[in-house]
């Protein structure tokens, strides 16, 4: 018996709706639609993990589980923050190691998480929702991998904690909400047997909540204009990172750096739709940080250059074109020239220079070994020495060197078949 179909065999009896995954964590069925509503028996876990060998197992969320769910924490900070914030809630929540970062499983009463969503705006939704450094997935519409599934990047997904118990949380105390944002509790506004029930689904498609149902609106782009102490203690860490990210540490990098401010502040949901003049506060306290290490000493300059950035970011930090490459690059066969190499990270390596060839034409393209390293999750020194490995292999050729002087990255030529 392999040890994913063993694994799904013991989720099974815990009475979870498991569904087989493929090499790319998609579904590996046309239709998952009906395990939402009825359990696959143990004879067709065996048809699809014992007969066809699926390298990944996912359980779907909802009541159809027992109300399971998960907080996806795809960036390590954001879980770092919230595990700080709530020690004895991720000291007792079973917790899985990702390829970058946690997910946080619990179960949820159905009645809890239609007041929570009535309570962030969104009464008549489905499925995960958004949040800073991954997601929420409750109910129904969602689905999570389980280990020892293995990610596309042969990182294998694991238990870092007991699995005996998943207990049962409110969702308004949990601070896993969207954005990390800490959300207002709503009085019950449906009695028993009123409005909607959350586990009535057609085609993935909720019915509207009655007109007696008092949804909070959605929330307007946060205001920064009076302070920034105002904000949630999770999205003030979130400001402090970025600031601690783009604060130049040497003369002549102003002007770079608080454009990637730009780009850090614009990458978080609640600041996106914002206004350059309500982030005024978040300027003054990178300007201030700033100043003995820039010649132009007023912030007229720093605030004139940061409100006219604003607007031309096209790429917040996390959405650059190199990031959604390598997320497409995960989901396809690596090239014929990658199968010589053992390492998985290697082998994604080869699939991206490839890409990226081909997207440059018949030019050279830019590749930062820490812009590689972080997609990898590998640290940049590693990455050079495996870009080092594909030069010596003859599938890759250096055009010219990177510079930290310079800012730009190293330049390459990819020799393998297009």
């Amino acid at each position: 018996m392999s040890e994913i179909f063993e694994a799904a065999l013991g989720y099974r009896r815990r009475g979870w709706s498991l569904i087989p995954l493929g090499a790319n964590k998609k579904p590996a069925l046309r239709r998952w639609k009906p395990f939402q509503t009825k359990p696959a028996n143990e004879a067709k876990l065996t048809k699809w993990f014992d007969g066809k060998g699926f390298p990944g197992v996912a359980v779907i969320f909802g009541s159809i589980s027992g109300g399971l769910g998960s907080r996806d924490f795809d960036d390590m900070e954001e879980y770092l923050c919230w595990s700080a914030e709530r020690p004895e809630l991720a000291a007792t929540l079973p917790t899985v190691e990702t390829s970058r970062g946690r997910h946080v499983y619990f179960t949820v009463e159905v009645d809890c998480e239609r007041r929570y969503r009535a309570a962030i705006g969104k009464p008549a939704g489905i499925g995960a929702l958004n949040c800073v450094g991954g997601e929420l997935r409750i109910g129904v519409g969602s689905y999570s991998v389980l280990p020892p599934s293995l990610h596309p990047s042969g990182h294998k997904y694991k238990w870092l904690t007991s699995t005996a118990n998943f207990p049962r949380v409110d969702l308004f105390d949990s601070g896993f909400g969207p954005c990390n944002r800490e959300v207002q509790r709503e009085p019950k506004t449906l009695e028993d047997g009123e409005g909607f029930d959350g586990n009535d689904v057609s085609d993935l498609e909720l019915s509207a909540a009655p007109s007696d149902a008092i949804a909070s609106p959605p929330e307007p782009p946060l205001c920064l204009e009076y302070s920034l102490d105002s904000l949630p203690s999770l999205l003030q860490r979130r400001v402090e990172l970025a600031l601690e990210r783009t604060t130049p540490t040497k003369d002549g990098f102003r002007h770079r750096k608080l454009f990637e401010l730009c780009r850090e502040l614009k990458a978080v949901p609640e600041f996106r739709e914002n206004s350059p003049k309500a982030m005024r506060p978040i300027v003054k306290e990178w300007h201030r940080r700033a100043l003995p290490n820039m010649r132009t000493k007023a912030f007229d300059e720093t605030w004139l250059d940061f409100v006219e950035g604003w607007p031309k970011v096209r790429n917040p930090k996390g959405e650059e074109p190199l990031t959604m490459m390598f997320a497409k690059v995960a989901k396809m066969e690596p090239p014929p020239e990658a199968a010589q190499f053992e390492t998985p990270e290697v082998r994604l390596l080869v699939g991206l220079c490839r890409e990226l060839q081909i997207v440059a034409g018949r030019g050279p393209f830019y590749l930062s070994t820490r812009a590689a390293g972080g997609l990898l999750d590998s640290s940049h020194v590693q990455v050079s020495r495996w870009l080092r490995l594909l030069r010596i292999e003859g599938l890759l050729d250096e055009v010219s060197k990177g510079s930290v002087a310079t800012g730009q990255a190293s330049r390459y030529r990819y020799l393998g078949s297009l």
